[in-house]
């Protein structure tokens, strides 16, 4: 289980749930064109393999326009960041061939230079760089490392705190739209010391920033309680419990990702129940098959309290 980078992936882990980040719309922009980059990563897979985890990384931010060159893909137009850079919009070209994968980012607006808007090109530089990493090591650890540092990147160059929430909202999405491979990881104790690293890093921008006022989280599903007698297993009971207690200790810190956490619990829970439907010998195999599932999500979830600082 992969439970040091990042709180928000542990508990897209611990979960379940699913979630997507749409695509950017699109403005009217002019013709003028400048690239920035390139970004470049090597890799030891082919590139046919390579060119599933180039649409996977890049559909997180982009629509992948119709295939055209061999070994090559490009993007839709679509903006970067209408906030901090109106009316600038981009586009990717990804380059693969068995060894490399190389990234541009072009830049285009309506009127003037990207370079005037975007200073020097540094943020797209950068951005091309962290999709090369993220193509040529999807589902990898890297690739975690990767969108921690994109977030961190994104939550220190914020105002406000809903810009913060953004930020972290995006990684969340990103995460649960990954568990399948994320699952499975198993980080070095030096990716996750840099991960920590990084967060600490993202820590310290966001206690810059004065949080914004609001009412306590009051989420509109309730959480289903256990049945008498709970599930029929001692560990999925455990975690359900567990669950809980973090959305009690924790469930200001979870943002917006609260409501879809408790509705995913609540849908685990009646899948639960339908064990008391099945005969004897079945229901014993489908409890079995379970246990060591809910171990490991409570043990992610225990770690994930921790890490947002409400120890259960």
């Amino acid at each position: 289980m992969f439970v040091r980078l990042g709180v928000v992936v542990v508990l897209a882990l611990a979960v379940g749930c699913g979630g997507s980040q749409s695509a950017p719309a699109t403005v009217a922009a002019g013709p003028a064109v400048e690239d920035f980059g390139p970004g470049l990563a090597l890799h030891e897979a082919s590139a046919d393999k390579l060119s599933l985890a180039a649409n996977r990384v890049l559909a997180a931010s982009y629509q992948v326009a119709p295939a055209g060159e061999a070994g090559t893909l490009m993007t839709e137009w679509a903006v970067h960041d209408a906030a901090r850079w109106p009316g600038a919009e981009t586009r990717v070209v990804v380059e693969l061939t068995d060894q490399k994968v190389i990234v541009r980012v072009q830049c285009r607006m309506a009127n003037g230079s990207c370079a005037r808007t975007v200073p020097d090109g540094v943020e797209l530089v950068a951005l091309a760089q962290r999709l090369a990493d993220g193509i040529a090591g999807d589902g990898s650890a890297d690739q975690v490392l990767g969108k921690l540092r994109g977030t961190r990147d994104d939550v220190c160059a914020c105002k406000d705190s809903t810009c913060v929430e953004e930020a972290e909202q995006r990684l969340m999405d990103w995460a649960m739209s990954h568990m399948e491979k994320l699952k499975d990881l198993k980080p070095t104790e030096a990716q996750n010391e840099e991960a920590d690293r990084i967060q600490d890093e993202m820590q310290a921008c966001k206690e810059r920033i004065a949080p914004a006022p609001r009412p306590e989280p009051s989420p509109s599903t309730p959480v289903t309680p256990l049945p008498p007698g709970g599930t029929g297993s001692k560990a999925c009971d455990a975690y359900l419990a567990t669950f809980d207690q973090v959305v009690q200790k924790c469930g200001e810190k979870m943002g917006p990702a609260l409501e879809a956490m408790i509705q995913s619990r609540n849908a685990q829970l009646d899948a639960f129940a339908e064990w008391a439907t099945l005969d004897k010998k079945s229901r014993k195999a489908a409890v079995d098959a379970a246990e060591p599932g809910c171990k490991a999500a409570n043990d992610a979830l225990r770690q994930a309290a921790t890490s947002m600082g409400c120890a259960l």
